[in-house]
């Protein structure tokens, strides 16, 4: 039974999917220009959208809908509405901070801060919190925080020197469901070229966030529910499924093991595995991946020999998953936290000097313990599109289900080897072990 439930669910898919290609633009601008997941780009559609004097031409139709019905704000005048001004990449005085999205209308400051896949800075919605507190005088401010499924920003995004916002500071708002609801309204009232970018926009997003994945989902249960002999095998493989999953991802950083020591005679230094001792390995830590809410890190970590700093603080190659994949060289300090070490997460500038003594890099990278990072296979802080995305193991995109095959699991691997020895091991100055 359950081989007959997968041949009709698999048969379904396919004629899903090719009735959703053809309903889709054959030439999707932002699939030709590999923009699907950048926000800058994404950014710089929506402000324009939001621009009553935007290049649409359509007025100030698409931000009364925005307002209204993803913001929820009411409190406007349509004399208001016309005039509004939106910018792009706000520049708050005095700092080198920038808002991705403002719209002023009338005595309102809105901040529109867009993560699609980049992370949080340090005290960054605490400063766009406080800054349109007094931009507005007014306790109606907030920051509107926009993700591809309507998360909370990091909590270090929302403190500064210990002080912590409100939580009410912040309004969480959807790529996947708000922004999705939204364009296809204003589908609905545009037309020529316009209509047809609105079109390519939504489809875009509707990609990256895994809407079309839910319509799917539809279908697999509907099928479920055709026959008691159908949902009993579905429930076999619903118990199955996590278990998969978990052993996928154990297969991966396998792999990585593998190869690396494969590998350790032609690199250009000595890497000491720390295994189990090491942080969020991922033995311990993919178990908890797919049971638990938030994120267990798992990953592999490597010491690196030769590069010993004068307060004692270690220098480490780590692999990692959050929910895409990426590799990095981090800074660990095994005496914080009363000797049971820590990631060292606010680097001093005397940090950084030492940094900069023993790698080649003209900026630190520092995002939290990060020296230098990036995502895997891009080797850029981009998630890629297509056949070069970056496999994301919490969602399980089509480049994370691939890796199921154990060849091509091999080659994606010594492809991520190869970038990380051009990467991150060149940058050290020690000489080859």
């Amino acid at each position: 039974m359950k081989d007959e439930l997968l041949n009709v669910v698999s048969k379904r898919i396919s004629e899903f999917d090719q009735k959703n290609n053809e309903a889709n633009a054959e030439y999707n601008i932002f699939k030709v220009l590999e923009v699907s997941e950048k926000e800058v780009i994404l950014c710089r559609m929506l402000a324009d959208l939001l621009n009553p004097f935007g290049y649409h031409k359509c007025g100030s139709i698409f931000l009364k809908m925005f307002i209204e019905d993803v913001l929820q704000i009411y409190d406007f005048t349509e004399q208001e509405l016309v005039v509004a001004e939106v910018y792009k990449e706000y520049l708050i005085p005095k700092t080198d901070k920038r808002i991705d999205i403002v719209i002023c209308i009338g005595k309102r400051f809105i901040p529109i801060e867009v993560k699609i896949n980049a992370f949080d800075q340090e005290a960054q919605c605490y400063d766009y919190y406080y800054y349109a507190l007094d931009k507005m005088n007014s306790s109606d401010a907030k920051v509107y925080y926009l993700t591809k499924y309507g998360t909370m920003p990091s909590i270090g995004s929302m403190i500064s020197k210990g002080d912590m916002m409100p939580r009410n500071g912040v309004k969480p708002i959807a790529f996947s469901t708000d922004i999705c609801r939204w364009i296809k309204k204003c589908i609905f009232i545009a037309n020529g070229a316009i209509k047809e970018l609105l079109q390519q926009y939504l489809q875009t997003i509707e990609e990256f966030t895994g809407v079309a994945n839910e319509r799917k989902i539809k279908i697999v249960r509907e099928t479920l529910l055709e026959k008691k002999e159908f949902f009993s095998a579905g429930i076999i493989i619903e118990k199955s499924i996590i278990s998969a999953k978990e052993k996928l991802l154990t297969s991966v950083f396998e792999e990585f093991e593998e190869q690396i020591e494969d590998e350790k005679s032609s690199l250009p230094c000595k890497l000491i595995p720390l295994g189990d001792y090491s942080w969020y390995y991922y033995k311990q830590q993919v178990p908890l991946y797919y049971k638990q809410k938030g994120v267990s890190w798992p990953g592999v970590t490597y010491l690196i020999e030769g590069v010993d700093f004068e307060d004692g603080k270690q220098l480490w190659l780590r692999i990692e998953v959050e929910e895409n994949i990426y590799a990095g060289l981090c800074l660990f300090d095994p005496m914080a936290d009363d000797g049971n070490g820590a990631q060292v997460d606010e680097m001093s500038d005397e940090t950084k000097e030492m940094i900069k003594k023993h790698l080649n890099v003209n900026y630190i990278d520092n995002e939290y313990w990060w020296v230098k990072w990036f995502y895997l296979p891009t080797g850029t802080h981009e998630i890629g599109t297509g056949k070069s995305a970056v496999p994301n193991f919490k969602y399980m995109n089509e480049m994370a289900t691939e890796l199921v095959d154990a060849c091509t699991r091999k080659a994606f691997v010594e492809h991520a080897i190869k970038m990380i020895k051009e990467q991150l091991l060149s940058v050290l100055k020690i000489e080859s072990h």
